[in-house]
């Protein structure tokens, strides 16, 4: 905002936690702006206040808070919550886990059988240690482990994941839902600039476009893990997700999703790319199952060939959705900082993200369908 506009705007002080770079806003560095108080509500902002924008920070990599002793990538955590955990980063789910170490229909392994498998699906943990930790605890004479005894173990860890999850998240939530990039536009009084003294709370699903988040069953639990990671993220987004992930994401999480296709099998997929093709849709983030045969697998190579078609950014695996996640975060700062700043109000902005510019291969595969028609009507005369 520049001094004389008559664009007036007020904004709740804010962190966006993004995975390099957080944003926060900060008072407009103009003299004659009057400040308000901090904590002040936007009912008590007198007409002559004028924006705080935008600053970014210095780009850092973003440190999360330090691991407790109970968070499963804690080297103090119980071996078998950092051996599930590790299973749940690879996509890996528990009973093919077991397969590979019991392999032979055999019902005890050895420490070297566990180790080796561990190492085969190339798990994120340090294996001499996990491996060592649970046959020091749990081994029998003859320094073997039970199937049923790891079965056990493992359901343990699980089900303390999923209890972690249920229990951490809605405190998450609640911390999001008030410190949500939102912020009040105000018209200020009438005889001020002649505005008219309305106001209005922006949100970020007003102005930005749906996240799509899809999992194969196989990899529901890294999705969840991934979400959970990301909730601060995620949630700047409306979601639309097929109906079997949807659910989970409910029931997890209780985690809004705002637009629920038919599951991926029965059409969810191509509902997607749809929504892609008019652009209402800013990223996808679809965890495939490349270990599995799915019978819907064109629908898939036709939703991630339409991401390519219009350039939507797309990641099919954890550290592929950081990247775009990290994208995401950044636009969405963006899109806010010019709302903020009355460079443009949400509608133009959200025309402006459903219109983006054709990349070099539409532009001229639409150059080449016009020539094909006119051809064709001129053929026809």
């Amino acid at each position: 905002v520049t001094p004389g506009s008559s664009t007036k705007v007020w904004t709740t002080p804010l962190v966006v936690r993004s995975l390099c770079s957080p944003m926060v806003l900060s008072w407009n560095p103009f003299a004659r702006h009057r400040q308000p108080k901090p904590g002040a509500n936007v009912s008590a902002v007198t007409p002559d206040t004028r924006l705080v924008t935008y600053k970014s920070m210095a780009s850092t990599r973003f440190d999360p808070m330090p691991r407790e002793d109970s968070d499963p990538r804690s080297s103090k955590a119980p071996p078998q919550l950092r051996l599930m955990e590790g299973l749940n980063t690879r996509w890996v789910t528990k009973a093919k886990f077991l397969d590979e170490v019991f392999r032979d229909t055999r019902s005890s392994a050895s420490r070297d059988d566990l180790a080796a498998v561990c190492r085969d699906f190339d798990l994120p943990i340090d294996v001499d240690a996990v491996v060592g930790a649970i046959y020091g605890a749990h081994a029998d004479a003859k320094d073997g482990l039970a199937r049923a005894t790891m079965d056990e173990l493992l359901d343990d860890a699980e089900f303390e994941l999923e209890s972690k999850s249920a229990s951490a998240l809605p405190a998450t939530m609640t911390t999001i839902s008030k410190s949500i990039l939102q912020f009040t536009v105000c018209g200020g009084a009438a005889d001020d600039d002649g505005l008219d003294g309305s106001s209005s709370t922006v949100h970020p699903h007003d102005y930005n476009g749906y996240l799509a988040i899809v999992a194969h069953n196989n990899t529901k639990p890294a999705m969840k893990a991934f979400v959970e990671e990301n909730i601060d993220i995620v949630s700047l987004f409306p979601i639309v997700t097929t109906r079997s992930t949807g659910t989970v994401l409910e029931k997890a999480f209780g985690l809004p999703v705002h637009h629920k296709t038919m599951s991926g099998p029965l059409g969810g997929d191509q509902e997607i790319g749809g929504m892609i093709s008019h652009g209402e849709i800013d990223g996808v983030l679809f965890f495939r199952d490349p270990l599995a045969a799915h019978p819907h697998d064109d629908d898939i190579k036709a939703l991630m060939r339409i991401c390519d078609v219009h350039c939507v950014p797309t990641a099919t695996n954890p550290s592929t959705g950081r990247a775009v996640l990290h994208y995401l975060a950044s636009l969405a700062a963006s899109r806010a900082e010019t709302i903020a700043s009355g460079q443009d109000d949400t509608a133009a902005v959200v025309s402006r993200r459903k219109n983006v510019p054709d990349s070099a291969v539409v532009e001229a595969y639409k150059a080449g369908q016009a020539k094909a028609i006119t051809a064709a009507v001129a053929a026809a005369k």
